[in-house]
């Protein structure tokens, strides 16, 4: 039986589509899930909630997470 490589921990507290995961070598992991994208391996939850902001504006809409529409 195969296993995963990560674990999920659960959902971000504070940015929206950010989630948080544990890797075998016990390192925690961010991924950003949105629009039928998703990226992993992020070291810390800004730079992913960056991430998830900088998709959502590229597909037209509102940034959820730190930017901000001036």
């Amino acid at each position: 039986m195969a296993t995963s490589a990560t674990k999920y921990i659960g959902k971000s507290k504070k940015y929206k589509y950010v989630y948080e995961y544990v890797s075998r070598n016990g390192s925690i992991t961010f991924e950003g899930k949105l629009l039928g994208y998703r990226k992993q391996g992020f070291l810390n939850e800004r730079d992913c909630a960056l991430w998830v902001d900088k998709q959502l504006i590229s597909k037209g809409k509102e940034p959820a997470n730190i930017l901000v529409r001036k």
